[in-house]
């Protein structure tokens, strides 16, 4: 059996946002769809609990769930080409989520309710778009569709997967001011899962730093940013462009496969302060002597980082 998701435990405050960043294939998409059970099989979630507004989701039925995915929590996933439905017009998708989330818009108002989302999200000439298929529009677009589709139930928390992914850097910037925007109006609170410590910087008030399945180090972006405790923090920050560098450092190597994950540390072999113990011993998250969590050996409960 792979443990794709191990121990991972985090908090999101109402009407805050929380980033988790990591490496492709650090368990970030995964920890989102186990949230609100959309692993596929032979995936399931064999323990621990989702605590929501008061309740916890795993222990709902199904039709329970269903009635808390897309009414009170919201994702907007990857790849908007394979989560819109390519046989149907963008109204008709918006119209069956109006009717099932809007009960009061009358059903001769939902093409005007419709017109209505896809400008609130910017996109223009929204009459003639909300008669197109999948195909006719850019990526941007479509992205805007999922964000729209995404919010008009007024969610109470929005999950956002990397939804700038094979974006254009000017569409990005477009979509990442929208989402700030619509979250800013309605209060929701937000789960940005992405690899792009600029767009975490820009949009959130708390990082969660993933490796191999579990949480290497969790702060508000301030620390993070200012005072990065775990080396594989350190690194990320280190390979990102900034003015004035010459050049990025990479990290060697790259995430280990989960099937044969390394014993003890799982990024001791890419570490460049690993130390014995490291490969032999877990490292369990712990408060540090400044603020923020951290799972490394370098750092003892309630202590500053040792020198070694």
């Amino acid at each position: 059996m792979v443990k794709a998701v191990d121990g991972v435990t985090f908090s999101l405050k109402r009407a805050s946002a929380l980033g988790i960043v990591g490496e492709t294939g650090s368990g970030k998409t995964v920890t989102a769809l186990s949230m609100i059970r959309l692993i596929q099989e032979p995936g399931r979630v064999i323990g621990g609990a989702v605590n929501f507004d008061g309740r916890d989701l795993m222990s709902l039925s199904e039709r329970e769930m269903r009635e808390v995915r897309g009414r009170e929590i919201s994702m907007i996933f990857q790849d908007p080409n394979t989560s819109l439905n390519p046989a149907f017009r963008i109204g008709d998708q918006l119209s069956e989520l109006i009717v099932r989330y809007n009960k009061e818009v009358e059903r001769s108002d939902l093409n005007f309710a419709g017109v209505s989302w896809l400008e609130a999200v910017g996109i223009s000439d929204a009459k003639r778009r909300i008669s197109s298929y999948p195909h006719e529009l850019s990526g941007g677009t479509k992205q805007r569709v999922m964000i729209a589709m995404a919010l008009l139930s007024k969610p109470k928390l929005l999950i956002a997967d990397e939804p700038t992914t094979a974006l254009d850097v000017t569409v990005q910037a477009q979509i990442l001011a929208l989402i700030r925007k619509l979250k800013a109006e309605s209060g929701t609170s937000l789960l940005l899962i992405t690899h792009n410590l600029g767009v975490v910087a820009e949009m959130c008030d708390e990082v969660a730093i993933m490796y191999a399945g579990r949480i290497v180090e969790q702060s508000s972006v301030r620390d993070i940013f200012s005072h990065p405790k775990h080396p594989y923090t350190k690194m990320l920050l280190e390979a990102v462009p900034k003015p004035g560098r010459k050049k990025l450092i990479p990290i060697p190597g790259s995430v280990p496969n989960l099937i044969n994950t390394p014993p003890g540390c799982a990024f001791h072999p890419r570490c460049p302060r690993v130390m014995d113990i490291c490969s032999k011993q877990t490292p369990l998250l712990k408060s540090t002597a400044e603020l923020g969590t951290v799972a490394c050996h370098l750092y003892a409960e309630g202590e500053k980082e040792v020198k070694v």
